[in-house]
């Protein structure tokens, strides 16, 4: 295989919406349910990150379970500026990316490789 091919994984990223779901279903029978909008993440619970592959080095590992615990506990926001895209060009110097401003990026990040399908 090409260097450039990914042989396996890091990590995984999963969903876990059940419990949402449920509360959004008694809310619903219950006539308290009101539309709003909702994005799950790690601190909720309804994103984990989990399945640290076997062969990532333990000192790879516990960095990434800081980092995990960092963005729980809302000291650490992956969407912070300033950031880059995977061109080099400065996408955003300052602030937070908003969720809405995540749902429209049309970039990837410095360090991912690939293409969004245009």
């Amino acid at each position: 295989l090409s260097a450039s091919i990914p042989r396996g994984y890091l990590a995984s990223v999963t969903h876990h919406w059940g419990a949402w779901f449920i509360d959004r279903a008694r809310a619903m029978l219950d006539g308290r349910w009101r539309p709003t909008r909702f994005n799950g993440n790690l601190g909720d619970g309804t994103v984990r990150l989990e399945h640290v592959a076997g062969d990532v080095s333990p000192v790879i590992a516990a960095d990434i379970e800081r980092r995990r615990a960092a963005i729980v506990a809302g000291r650490l926001h992956p969407f912070d500026g300033p950031l880059r895209d995977s061109e080099g060009r400065l996408r955003v110097t300052d602030g937070r990316v908003s969720d809405a401003g995540i749902e429209r990026m049309d970039w990837l990040v410095d360090g991912v490789t690939g293409a969004l399908p245009r």
